[in-house]
């Protein structure tokens, strides 16, 4: 009896193996993926959104940042608010911060 039980808990420790694998794999997976799918945002900076001067209701949009990041600089034009290169930049971010979840959730796994 004692030996199905331990040949039970070992097949049950593989099956569990298994799927993290699966999971690991999914997740490098996903990740390549995902940096091959277009530009990624520079880690650490955000889009700040700023009021062009003497131009009623029209707004530029940058790249904003703590530290001097854009070719020794804190901010980066990007273009006018709801342009195509307003919408790369918001997805260009999105990528990023879907790439450091997926970074942390891979680690959190390889430690188990």
């Amino acid at each position: 009896m004692l030996e199905m039980m331990t040949a039970s808990k070992q097949q049950q420790e593989i099956e569990q193996e298994q799927v993290r694998q699966e999971v690991l794999t999914w997740l490098n997976k996903e990740y390549n993926e995902v940096l091959k799918s277009g530009n990624i945002a520079p880690e650490g900076c955000w889009i700040e959104i700023a009021k062009c001067h003497n131009r009623k209701g029209l707004f530029q949009v940058f790249y904003r940042s703590n530290q001097a990041i854009f070719d020794g600089k804190k901010r980066k034009y990007i273009g006018m608010r709801n342009s195509p290169k307003h919408h790369q930049a918001i997805t260009a971010i999105d990528r990023r911060d879907y790439l450091h979840s997926l970074s942390i959730q891979i680690k959190e796994i390889q430690n188990v």
